[in-house]
């Protein structure tokens, strides 16, 4: 799936099974329904693949590329698998559910005001950021 001008907000509204390349290219693409990323996804593209809400299911590894972002902003995460990188997993907002590793080849930022939910188990090998100013809950 590759998206090239921005919408005013482009969104998915109906699952999307992604075990390819989503390559956001300008803008922000968003998730608000149900998003399974499979083994073998990959996303690339000067924009970023966001989930604003609903559930995204992890399942295997899958590789943020060096110009890609993805973006738990609201929703659910959880499933269970790897990000490769060298592109960055980035937290926002929203609750984290899953089994997540963060190669060492990848970034994990945690950045913003929203209150988040930890409720599962995050690996980080790789490189984190914290920037976050919010509480963290963890049940």
């Amino acid at each position: 799936m590759r998206l090239w001008q921005a919408c005013k907000s482009p969104f998915l509204a109906v699952p999307l099974n992604n075990a390819g390349l989503i390559d956001i290219q300008t803008g922000v693409l968003s998730s608000r329904s149900q998003l399974n990323l499979n083994a073998g996804g990959s996303y690339s593209g000067a924009g970023a693949t966001r989930i604003d809400g609903g559930t995204a299911t992890l399942n295997g590894s899958s590789s943020i590329l060096s110009s890609g972002s993805l973006e738990l902003a609201s929703g659910t995460f959880n499933g269970t698998g790897t990000f490769n990188g060298p592109g960055a997993f980035s937290w926002t907002g929203g609750t984290f559910g899953g089994v997540l590793t963060i190669s060492s080849t990848a970034s994990l930022l945690l950045t913003g005001n929203t209150v988040r939910s930890l409720a599962g188990i995050l690996n980080n090998a790789g490189t984190a950021t914290n920037r976050f100013y919010q509480l963290l809950f963890v049940p």
